[in-house]
């Protein structure tokens, strides 16, 4: 268990808890004799190889209804599946019974899949013609149910695709945009992971929403109309400020203890959200729309207001987040975090009121706020010994620059020396990140080395 990296971050992580007086100090060294003594879990690569195997056979069994479908009666047709379906969660209850843990669960992941397979099916037998995303919704819901009863956290997995699948349907191909009904789904799934303490697909729930947020800003249709002039942009500043608050939202949730596990996917689900919708936000064709009065005429009132209330959301839990904490005892570069916000949200709103005129200079003002937030990224991962934030920083710090260089010389160099100049700038930006990032992570493990 020395490499147990559970492990490890408890070695990192229990100073700091010793520190803020979370845990006692005597009772430090008995927690990590429990955890590096604890009955190893299965290895990953095993657990790989069961589900990849449930995926694999469910895929096999799904061929071999297709070549041999014509060929069986109805009664047939529905014993087949309804065989293979029962005996998949026989199988999972049996394995489980037995201590077979991995091989439950790619059972139980095989019967979801075998589940989908028969909705659709069945459907063709009958020949019945109704809304076809309803059948992804139902066996989202089939996976929804086999997770909790079979407490199968890649059951739970395979809903939230199977959700966002479902969501992704019903934009594209029947432009329902924004489909609001993808959070029933999954405000139900979170409710499971909070219920078992599953963090993977937490953090799988924290891809899927920034997933939605992305279909719902390229799809065509918004409100069942054309997007407005201006719009994406009103969003794409509404989703920094939105993924800001989640960023908060999870610095809070690390100070209760029946929290604390949840924060780590809540904090880099909104930073994720926050960069990425800030990098989109810097490049200067995002602010051109044509004409000025065209934008005048078209952006609703609704976005300025949205926007606002985001931004007092946010204002909100910053008080929260620090009502409790003089100021003056903050590290610099957190007292920089409330100069970025006032400065962000004045950008923001300043563009909606001037209705796009200035779009030039608030694509420059969005470059140096998304530099300023990669940097401040990098500052604080280092201070809180997150490896995660600090790669996330300079990802974006590198990102930036590449997307600024062929912004600038694309059109302006010859295609062979633009690529040239490029590949060198590149692998030299590469060699000064990674020293820059090994530095950083050196700062990271060393505290939890001398622990």
């Amino acid at each position: 268990m020395p490499t147990d990296p559970f492990l490890q971050r408890l070695r990192a992580e229990l100073p700091q808890w010793v520190q803020r007086g979370w845990v006692a100090p005597q009772h430090s060294e008995l927690i990590l004799d429990h955890v590096a003594h604890r009955a190893p879990g299965a290895p990953r690569h095993i657990a790989a190889f069961g589900l990849l195997g449930a995926l694999l056979l469910g895929a096999g069994v799904i061929m071999f209804f297709a070549a041999n479908w014509g060929a069986l009666p109805k009664l047939g047709k529905l014993a087949v599946l309804g065989g293979a379906l029962g005996a998949s969660y026989t199988a999972a209850g049996a394995c489980r019974a037995r201590g077979l843990a991995v091989s439950a669960q790619g059972l139980l992941l095989l019967g979801v899949v075998l589940f989908g397979a028969s909705i659709f099916l069945i459907a063709q037998i009958y020949h019945i013609d109704a809304h076809y995303p309803d059948g992804v919704l139902l066996w989202a819901a089939g996976a929804l149910a086999a997770a909790w009863l079979g407490q199968s956290q890649p059951a739970l997995i395979a809903a939230l695709v199977l959700a966002l699948l479902w969501s992704g349907i019903e934009t594209f191909a029947f432009e329902r945009n924004p489909h609001w009904r993808f959070f029933l789904p999954l405000l139900a799934a979170l409710a499971l992971v909070y219920a078992r303490r599953w963090l993977v697909a937490l953090r799988v729930a924290g891809w899927a929403l920034l997933l939605w947020c992305a279909l719902v800003l390229v799809a065509d249709e918004f409100l069942a109309r054309t997007w407005s002039a201006g719009e994406r942009l009103a969003l794409l500043q509404i989703y920094v400020f939105a993924g800001i608050a989640l960023y908060i939202v999870g610095r809070g949730l690390e100070t209760f203890a029946r929290a604390a596990p949840y924060a780590r996917a809540a904090v880099m689900t909104g930073a994720v959200g926050a960069a990425a919708a800030l990098f989109a936000l810097s490049f200067p064709e995002v602010h051109r729309f044509g004409r000025v009065e065209t934008f005048a005429a078209l952006l609703s009132p609704a976005w300025l207001v949205a926007t606002a209330a985001l931004l007092v959301l946010v204002a909100a839990l910053m008080v929260w987040r620090y009502h409790d904490t003089p100021l003056g005892s903050l590290p610099l570069y957190r007292k920089g975090a409330f100069v970025w916000l006032v400065l962000a949200a004045a950008l923001a709103v300043a563009g909606l009121l001037t209705h796009g005129e200035f779009g030039g200079w608030a694509a420059l003002g969005y470059n140096l706020l998304a530099f300023a937030g990669a940097i401040w990224m990098v500052l604080t991962g280092v201070d809180r010994g997150e490896r995660r934030i600090v790669n996330l920083g300079i990802a974006c710090f590198g990102t930036l620059i590449l997307a600024r260089y062929v912004d600038t010389f694309w059109s302006l160099l010859d295609r062979s020396y633009f690529f040239m100049v490029g590949g060198a700038l590149l692998l030299a930006a590469g060699v000064m990140l990674e020293r820059a990032r090994r530095r950083l992570t050196a700062r990271i493990v060393a505290p939890a080395v001398s622990a």
